[in-house]
């Protein structure tokens, strides 16, 4: 092309007219453009390319668009490599049309965003042998991807967390139950009660953390013992004993901060048998819960909050993925380790306390 122009003033005198319309249209169209030579120079570019890849248009022209490449637009690129290579290769055999997603990285003079390539061959005209390359911007459709995926994964999680902890509830309500009918006393059934009302209040929590999204709900000063002692009742804890070792208030989502203490008091009874010895103390900056049974080896600790992963028949594998789940929403820290006696112990730090 005799004398490349601007996108904002008058196309090169070699295109013709019908093709300095589509230029025309394509100057003011809402994906970037590049239109090259023979030689794959640079012979036209319009404003939305330049601000797609942080360039100045006016200087890209007569530009060797494979030198630009490996000088001012690779690098923006989250796969630099990838991207080069391949709109490289579109020069090196330029008779096929090539289609590809890439992700530009946010900087200075350009923000983040997804951007779909796609170029063919010019067959005809003044610039046969060159090509065309055109970028939309997919942003938008990739982030309505990534929201149905994240959607899709809180509905497999509170599939989950619903099946698993309203277990607790229910088992300790058909326990006290069927001993009342045993023995006919009546405290049996109160206990019944407070396991179902447990269970109820589980729902309702349950089915708002699925509407809003968010794992964790109002945070408030919760007293650790006490807390502690209202989990013993809505477990089955068997013959299980428990040393509460904390005085601590803490902030957090009480509802929240239940399930973590119910699922730390299951898993000890599950694992190391129904007189396990549970104890709960201070840290530094937050608590433990410990047990005295045959602890977690250092190899399996790292797949121990791994969703689905169980070393019992009867487990589901989901309890301390939840665990993890909404230690990580309070903005804690969990470690699984041994416990003095050689059982297993978790340290939740990070925590605030009254």
């Amino acid at each position: 092309m005799t004398s490349p122009s601007s996108t904002s003033g008058t196309l090169p005198n070699i295109v013709r007219e019908s093709e300095g319309a589509v230029l025309s249209a394509l100057a003011e169209a809402d994906m970037g453009v590049f239109v090259l030579g023979p030689d794959f120079s640079v012979q036209w570019v319009n404003e939305t390319a330049g601000e797609y890849f942080g360039i100045d248009p006016s200087k890209a022209l007569g530009a060797d668009k494979a030198s630009l490449i490996q000088s001012e637009i690779k690098h923006i690129f989250e796969e630099p490599e990838r991207f080069a290579d391949t709109v490289l290769s579109t020069y090196e055999d330029n008779s096929y049309v090539e289609e590809f997603e890439c992700h530009v990285r946010p900087g200075a003079d350009r923000r983040e965003r997804w951007l779909r390539h796609q170029s063919r061959p010019i067959e005809t005209g003044a610039l046969a042998g060159g090509r065309v390359e055109q970028y939309t911007d997919i942003s938008e459709r990739k982030e309505r991807k990534r929201e149905l995926e994240r959607q899709n994964e809180k509905l497999e999680r509170f599939t989950s967390v619903v099946s698993h902890d309203l277990r607790n509830p229910l088992l300790v309500a058909a326990g006290r139950l069927s001993l009342a009918q045993e023995t006919g006393e009546s405290e049996h059934v109160a206990e019944a009660l407070t396991a179902v009302e447990r269970g109820q209040s589980l729902i309702d929590d349950l089915l708002t953390l699925s509407r809003q999204g968010d794992v964790v709900g109002e945070v408030e000063p919760v007293d650790l013992p006490s807390l502690v002692d209202d989990c013993w009742q809505t477990v089955e804890t068997r013959t299980a004993t428990r040393t509460v070792a904390t005085e601590q208030t803490v902030r957090a989502d009480r509802s929240r901060l239940q399930q973590i203490l119910e699922n730390f008091i299951r898993n000890a009874v599950e694992h190391a048998g129904p007189e396990v010895e549970i104890t709960v103390g201070d840290l530094e900056d937050g608590f433990y819960v410990a047990d005295d049974g045959p602890g977690v080896p250092p190899r399996a600790r790292e797949d121990a909050f791994t969703p689905g992963v169980t070393t019992t028949e009867d487990g589901t594998g989901f309890g301390l993925a939840i665990v993890e789940e909404i230690v990580t929403a309070h903005g804690w820290q969990i470690r699984l380790t041994d416990s003095e006696s050689g059982g297993a112990r978790f340290e939740i730090t990070g925590v605030e306390t009254v």
